[in-house]
């Protein structure tokens, strides 16, 4: 099973992307320089879609922990795609064919 145990010092401060932004004073451009997200994903998070997992984790590092992941993609979501990646992880891999 997957599991992603990160402890931050301040769990009780979480903020939006944008908040966490105007805190640092960091600009979009450079958040997802820094991030490796590319800019108009940035941008898209900012307008209110919910991130790919890999991104929301990715902003949650990139953060400190201030930005959490559980609050940018939906509760359910998560759960499913964790549920997906751990059977992924454990699927036996197919048997090739032996030629003949």
């Amino acid at each position: 099973m997957i599991k992603i145990n990160i402890n931050y010092e301040n769990k009780e401060n979480n903020m939006r992307l944008s908040e966490y932004l105007e805190e640092t004073g960091l600009s979009q451009s450079h958040f997802a320089r820094v991030t490796g997200i590319s800019a108009p994903t940035v941008c898209a998070i900012l307008d209110g879609r919910d991130p790919r997992l890999s991104v929301a984790i990715l902003i949650e590092i990139a953060s400190k922990g201030k930005v959490r992941c559980r609050d940018m993609v939906n509760e359910r979501v998560l759960q499913k795609k964790l549920l997906l990646a751990n059977s992924k992880k454990i699927a036996r891999p197919r048997k090739k064919a032996l030629p003949d």
